[in-house]
Parts: structure tokens; sequence; C-alpha cells
């Protein structure tokens, strides 16, 4: 599990700073000017994106970086990334009037052996004129969450919050897969004990049962080039699973050639 720490600071300057520190002390900052967002790593002060969100997409801004500093290494672009998810996962616990936390990033920038140079990244909350825009069916993946839920807890089948989560994965789950839509799937995967997100073949059973933590992630085609990663929570956790390596191969499996990935937590409504 992804152990991190946000520091959120008023300014002058920004509308909105958040410091977020990774286990191995690597620091990356994000700051908000109204709708323009800059991402910049915490020591060196040097830029890793810098984007604006217009008409319901982010769209990189040009900026001045020191001739003598370096591109930015993959793996710090990934750790950018990973730092994102982080704060995604915080935003979304908090309840806010201003709308819904969301994380885009061109996909190219979830691959940390890609080639994504100074990728436009963005994460913050979005109105839900905005947010059905850019993810038309999260209504619909919502209403299914909830009705999974109240399935569950009528049996009154379940042994701790854990198992009743992996239960509720299971029945949203299998809702989505008999929909048969190409555009909405669902990817199903564990996580035993601390370790990665694992994602089995399509034709194993995914092993149920309290030692293992089950996921569930809605992947919706939203756009020929965009895709909708939404993550279904029933608990208090955050998105501390859920690795950007994780995300590029569920997305590279079900749909290739995605350009733009716009992940969500979702959570019961009821």
């Amino acid at each position: 599990m992804l152990s991190l720490r946000v520091r959120s600071q008023p300014s002058e300057t920004w509308d909105e700073r958040h410091v977020v520190i990774a286990p191995d002390g690597t620091k990356t900052l994000f700051e908000m000017e109204g709708r323009t967002q800059t991402i910049s790593d915490g020591e060196t002060g040097e830029i890793l994106s810098r984007g604006t969100r217009i008409d319901g997409r982010v769209e990189p801004e040009a900026f001045v970086q020191s001739a003598r500093a370096p591109q930015p290494s993959r793996s710090r672009t990934a750790a950018a990334v990973e730092a994102g998810m982080a704060l995604l996962s915080i935003l979304s616990l908090r309840k806010s009037r201003d709308g819904t936390a969301i994380f885009e990033a061109p996909a190219s920038a979830y691959e940390p052996g890609s080639d994504a140079n100074n990728p436009a990244m963005w994460v913050g909350r979005v109105d839900q004129a905005e947010l059905d825009a850019a993810c038309p069916r999260r209504g619909e993946v919502q209403g299914i969450l909830d009705d999974s839920v109240s399935q569950v807890r009528t049996t009154g089948n379940f042994m701790d919050a854990q198992d009743f989560g992996n239960k509720v994965h299971a029945v949203a789950a299998a809702k989505i897969r008999a929909l048969n839509d190409p555009n909405l799937v669902q990817e199903v995967s564990y996580v035993p004990g601390t370790t990665e997100p694992v994602i089995p073949d399509k034709t194993d059973p995914v092993p149920y049962g309290t030692q293992f933590s089950i996921r569930l992630d809605a992947l919706e085609k939203s756009d020929p080039l965009t895709v909708c990663v939404h993550d279904f929570k029933t608990g208090k956790s955050g998105l501390a699973a859920l690795r950007a390596t994780h995300i590029a191969r569920m997305v590279a499996i079900n749909f290739p050639g995605t350009r733009r990935i716009i992940v969500n937590e979702i959570r019961p409504s009821r």
C-alpha cells in the first residue's frame, strides 16, 4: 500500500497547493491557479507538467524550464502519476461542493517505459456537467454500485467489511458483464496482502475470500481515444492499491490505442 503525506497550503500566488511525499521521500507539488495546474518536483523545482482544463479536457501549457534542467526521466514522470493518483484519493475522501475529483493524463504517462515528454496531467475537481461530458456513463456505473450494495446488504451474507466489499464488487462485476457492452467492461483484480494488484486471465476464477482484497474497476470508453476508469470503493480506503502500471495494463488489454485516461473513485451514494 502506498504510504504518503499530503500538505495543502494556501498561497497568494496559487488558489490551491498540495505537496505529496512518497515513501521514498520524493516530493511532488501540485499548484492550481484557476483551471491551470502546474506539477513540479518538490526538491528541484523542475516543472513536470502544466495543463489547463478547457472544454472538458486538459490542454498542455508552455512553460520556461532552465536550460540546464534535464528532461524529466521516465521514472520521474511515473512518480508524478503515482503522486497524482494519491492526491486524487485524498480529494475523493474529502466531501466538497466543488464537484468530483478526477485525475487525467495521457495514456503514455502511465507507462514507465514509454516516451512521455512533458505530459499534460491534471488532478482536481470538476462539476457534474463537466464530469458527465467526460464520462457520460458514470451515472449508470454509480447506479450499478448502489444496487449491488443494496443487494449484498439485504442478504446479510458477509463476515466483515472486507468480505462485504468483496461481495459487492463481485455482484457489480456480474452486472456489468451481463450488459455485454464492449464500451463498458469490468476488470476484476485482487490484492494478496500488500502486493501489486493482480489481473487474472479472463478464464481464471478470482479467488474470493477474506485473505484477498478484491478490487473492481469499470472501464468506460467515452470516445474513440478516451477511457474513464471508475474505481469502485465500499470502504474508507482510497486509491492506495491503484498503481499506474496496473491502470496501463487494464486499459491496454481492453482498449488498445487509448490516448487519454481519466481516473475517478465511485462510492455508494445511498
